[in-house]
């Protein structure tokens, strides 16, 4: 059996047991996320804090990202970048809409406003569903940006051992609690719940372990893709066509028992538009990415 054979199977196995189990623990990790968050204080340092790491550093991460793979690797890393950048975006949209989940602050603020007429607006506002959090799939670049350039190249021209795997190790630590950071944030913020942080995550290691493996084990360069795709292109369009419909479909419908009342959260306090809300929005950008893709490709 050949090694691409092998990760190929190890791939699948990991993705079928990683969304087998998230029905298992989805409710009641749910349920106990609710609880935890509306004990946490909103308020204070901890609320710019955690800010910062939710907006700024994710977003930086991903600019620095695309710069160093503009202007210090071939082409082919860079398009494998980006690629990956907007496939993982694209899989997070059709994965919202299908699951249609709550965000923890919707509940909160359901609950909290029973109990208190007066209550102010929500602690966010967000009209998307939040499983998975796109902020823990987007993290992976941390780890992505790592791998690429500080342990491949730059912590590799170290030539004291000792030194060499000091820093290598330091460095990683530093990028996973800085990675800590970010998806805890979203919790803090009462964007996204255990469950939904887990599932985002998972989804970015399986994108980040097929970067490695197809650009970098497997030595592919930017031509050896194009030809892969065109090899299997009877398959792949296909199953990203399902992939858009199921995202059309469920985007534009109304599928959360809840949602009635979440929409008069939303338009009430938040000042959201009907049509701008839930699996709408989700749904157009799943479109404009694919048409991005589509043409990238």
């Amino acid at each position: 059996m050949t090694r691409k054979t092998i990760f190929l199977i190890f791939l699948i196995i990991y993705l079928i047991i990683i969304f087998s189990v998230e029905f298992a623990y989805r409710n009641v990790l749910y349920e106990k996320s609710v609880e935890y968050i509306e004990k946490i204080d909103q308020g204070g340092f901890l609320k710019y804090f955690y800010f910062f790491w939710t907006i700024i550093y994710l977003i930086g991460i991903i600019v620095v990202g695309l710069l160093v793979t503009l202007f210090c690797y071939l082409i082919n890393i860079f398009f494998c970048h980006v690629s990956f950048l907007l496939l993982s975006v694209f899989i997070m949209c059709i994965f919202k809409s299908l699951y249609a989940d709550p965000r923890p602050f919707w509940d909160i603020y359901l609950k909290l406003k029973k109990e208190n007429a007066n209550l102010e607006t929500p602690t966010e506002c967000d009209s998307e569903f939040g499983n998975p959090s796109g902020h823990a799939v987007l993290n992976i670049y941390s780890l992505f940006l790592w791998h690429l350039f500080i342990s491949s190249n730059f912590v590799n021209k170290i030539e004291n051992n000792v030194k060499k795997n000091l820093t290598k190790y330091l460095s990683l630590v530093v990028i996973i609690i800085c990675m800590g950071f970010v998806v805890y944030s979203r919790i803090h913020r009462q964007m996204h719940s255990f469950n939904q942080i887990i599932h985002g995550t998972v989804i970015g290691l399986a994108f980040w372990f097929t970067f490695c493996y197809i650009f970098e084990y497997n030595k592919m360069n930017l031509t050896d893709f194009i030809l892969f795709l065109e090899k299997w292109k009877f398959i792949i369009i296909p199953i990203v066509l399902i992939l858009y419909g199921i995202s059309l479909i469920f985007g534009l419908t109304l599928h959360n028992d809840k949602e009635e009342e979440y929409k008069k959260i939303l338009v009430e306090y938040c000042e959201f538009n009907e049509y701008d809300m839930f699996g709408k929005n989700t749904a157009y950008i799943s479109s404009l990415i694919f048409i991005i893709i589509g043409g990238y490709l």
